[in-house]
């Protein structure tokens, strides 16, 4: 009976060793599809931030150049104002003066006959 205990032991502890070394190899390609998966979330993560670097920038360079816009558009719309200005005042002044000229007396002119000379000498 010692031998066939003994069998049955060592028929279970052999398969006792089989599975824990299927286990092993189970818990090796697990430890290897998360360092894969962490490797393939940490390039994602990478990407992102390069991405997010990028759109940053790009936003970065858009609002400078919509603050730059800002200040040309103003300097373009005094100059467009004061072009204005002078020609309203240049048309208020020549419609002013025609109104004035209209108002005013035309000069009257006199034609005043010259002297002939004689033509018959006096004696």
């Amino acid at each position: 009976m010692d031998n066939a205990w003994r069998a049955r032991v060592d028929e279970r502890l052999g398969a006792l060793e089989h599975g824990f070394t299927e286990l092993k190899a189970s818990v090796d390609v697990l430890r290897e599809a998360i360092t894969g998966l962490k490797f393939s979330l940490q390039g994602t993560w990478a990407f992102m931030a390069i991405g997010f670097a990028a759109m940053f920038a790009l936003c970065w360079q858009t609002l400078n150049a919509v603050g730059s816009l800002r200040t040309e558009m103003a300097a373009e719309a005094r100059a467009t104002r004061s072009e204005i200005h002078t020609d309203t005042s240049a048309q208020v002044s020549a419609i002013a003066n025609a109104i004035t000229a209209t108002k005013q007396q035309a000069p009257q002119v006199l034609l005043v006959p010259t002297p002939l000379p004689d033509q018959h000498p006096k004696p």
